[in-house]
Order: C-alpha cells, then structure tokens, then sequence
C-alpha cells in the first residue's frame, strides 16, 4: 500500500477488482486453444501463463488489448516487474511473448505493470510506488520496426513528491494519454494528467491538469478512462466521511481540457462505502462506472450514455457489447433495440481453480476479451484470451 493513503482505503484497491467493465472491439481469431463453443457461449481462444512462473509476479493484474495485440502487466510483487505483449499471427495467440518489457528502474517489489493501457501504436504502463511512491509512467510506441525495448518518454510525477501516486491509473486513445495521482498535492487531494501528442511526439509534461474538485481523500483519479475527446476520473470516496463517491466527465472543447468537470455524476444510491467511481471505463459517448461496495459489496455498475445536452443512466456501450465481473467469473451484456438487458446475456466461469483473482482485471475489444487472474498458482497470475 502506498505510504499515504489512509488505511479505511486499502479496501478500495481491492475493490478496483470486484466488478468493473471494460469496452469492446476487434476480429476473431483462429481459436488457438481450448473449449468448443458451447450453445454460442465463450470460446476460450488462449491461456497465458507467467513466463517467468515465480509465486508472486502477479502476472495479469492489469491488462489490454487493441486490435490484434493483448498486453499483461506483471507488477512484480516479489521481484522485477514486467509487461508482456502477445500480437495475434494468422494461426492465433502465441503461448509465450511477442515481446517483453522490464522495468526502466530494475527495482524489485516496485510496481511497473500495476497499470498499462494500450490504444493502437501507443501503450502507457504504469508505476506508481517508484521514488517513495512519487510514481512515474512509461510511454511505448510502436513502429516498423516493432516494440521498443526502452520507454519512448518517460513521464515523471509532475510534482515530485513522495506519496503522490502518479500512475496508479493509466488510460490511452489515439493522440491522448491520461495518468491518475491519486495523492496529487497532499493531503490527498489527487489529480489528473492528460498528455497529448504533437507532431514531434510526446510531451514530457501535462498538456493540461484535472485537479481535484471534491473533499480531501475521496481518493479522485485512483481511477481514470479515455476515449477520444472524453475524460472520466473517479473518486470512490474512501476515506471522505460520507461520500459515497462520484465521477467527473470531461469533454475536450476547442480551446482544449478544462480544468473543472462538465459534468459530475454521483452515486445512484448515494450511500457511503459505495465506492461509486472505484472502476470505470468509457468508450464513444458510453461509459460504465462500478461501484463495488453496493449493498453490502454484492456490487452495482451503472451504464451512461450521452444524449444531447447531458448524459443520461442506463443505456449503451462501444460496439453494443458490456464486461462486468466479480471475483471469478464475468458476465457478458448485449445491447439490444430496446436497450441494456438487466441480467448477462453469457456467462463466462472461472477456468482456473478458486480464489485465483479470474476477471479482476479485464479488457476487450469488438468481440475479442482478455481477463487476469493474477492469484492463480500462488499469484504466479494467468490471463485468458476469449472470443465473446
């Protein structure tokens, strides 16, 4: 846990793997392992494992995925963190790595992978314990001639200073990247960086900051999403008395990022200890935002979709396609013309053995979906590569 966040918040972490929904989008691939598609249900396509096999890497606590890549983030708890990139060939998902990145830092039991998000060309990894938990975040890109084995740009904690968290969430789209702080100009406070590409490159400073517009230690951009000209970051509200938790959209004009919200959406329920906010994701004009400490931490998730003039609950997402989980297992949503059906259209069960942590970490796109399980094997970790 980082140094500075308050105790009562060390749920909240674990909370960000309770139920959380990722978007959607590309093609199926040749199914290169496992089950038959049973009843169309999920087809298993790929199992990963850790390539190092050592109890404690956490491999699949964070992963990604864009058009025919998947990416692994292994933390490294007792070790040397490391992401791993899988690109899809014409006979499937490889087993082991396409490529394989170490942390720029070397430091064991530091956290390079506890965040990656990848869009296109562009894959973002975070690390936010480095330098006393100052943090700092990695950009890769990709050319002709492949993954670079170095970081392209580094981006370091704007402010510097020990405790802030910076990388401890990550998001990409296109031309724009965006890291969370969520101890950004303490106490707790928290901010949000959003980077955006010029011609020469990537910047090694914020094109424009988010700072926090609510209560100290509401934990703001301990979660953050990205798509296009859209910004969302949450606040789970851990460690502020009596706040359930909110989320902040904000929508890129032509004079660039404000600096306040456009809109703020609060929790539906509006109890504290919700964690509305703790998970989130937003693609187009759709976004999901969990909301794991719902009655009881049976848990909630509530769709968004913008309409002119605003936002409005319960509609749809990228591609008409939803992930939602739990702890061990995930439900599949497809939107229909009449809108979100209120109970899973598939349900895809845990392959591994229990308390693995199957689905705490998940991503897909089009119908391609790739999910953690970073404790199986002693938290050695595995991902699993589904077609949906």
């Amino acid at each position: 846990m980082p140094s500075r966040m308050p105790r009562a918040c060390s749920v909240t972490l674990v909370a960000l793997l309770l139920i959380a929904a990722v978007h959607v989008a590309p093609p199926a691939a040749a199914a290169s392992t496992a089950s038959l598609r049973a009843s169309g249900g999920p087809l298993l396509l790929a199992e990963l494992r850790d390539p190092e096999g050592l109890p404690g890497d956490g491999f699949g606590y964070s992963v990604g995925i864009s058009p025919h890549t998947v990416v692994i983030g292994e933390p490294g708890f007792n070790g040397v963190g490391h992401v791993y990139i899988y690109e899809q060939s014409a006979s499937g998902w490889p087993r082991t790595p396409t490529v394989t990145l170490t942390d720029p830092a070397g430091l064991p039991r530091g956290t390079f992978g506890w965040s990656v998000a990848l869009s296109g060309p562009t894959l973002v990894v975070g690390d936010y314990q480095f330098s006393s938990t100052s943090g700092i975040a990695y950009v890769y890109s990709h050319t002709s001639s492949g993954w670079p084995a170095s970081p392209t740009v580094t981006l370091h904690d704007p402010e510097a200073t020990g405790g802030d968290g910076f990388g401890v969430a990550v998001a990409v789209s296109g031309n724009t990247a965006l890291v969370g702080a969520y101890g950004a100009g303490g106490p707790f406070p928290g901010a949000a960086y959003l980077y955006s590409r010029a011609a020469s490159g990537w910047p090694a400073s914020p094109t424009a900051t988010l700072p926090n517009p609510g209560p100290p230690r509401d934990l703001f951009a301990l979660s953050v999403a990205l798509s296009g000209a859209t910004a969302v970051v949450g606040a789970c509200g851990c460690g502020a008395p009596g706040y359930p938790g909110f989320a902040y959209i904000y929508s890129r004009g032509t004079s660039g990022w404000p600096s306040t919200p456009t809109i703020s959406l609060y929790d539906p329920v509006s109890t504290q200890g919700d964690l509305f906010g703790a998970s989130l994701t937003v693609s187009g004009d759709t976004m999901i935002i969990g909301a794991a400490g719902t009655d009881s931490y049976r848990g909630a998730a509530y769709i968004y979709t913008k309409a002119e003039g605003g936002y409005f609950g319960l509609a749809s997402v990228d591609q008409g396609t939803a992930i939602i989980s739990e702890y061990g297992r995930a439900y599949v949503y497809f939107e229909k013309k009449h809108g979100w059906p209120r109970k899973p259209n598939e349900l895809v069960t845990n392959p591994g053995g229990k308390r693995d942590g199957f689905a705490s970490s998940k991503a897909i796109l089009d119908s391609i979906a790739v999910m953690g399980a970073p404790a199986t094997n002693g938290n050695v970790g595995a991902a699993y590569i589904y077609q949906v």
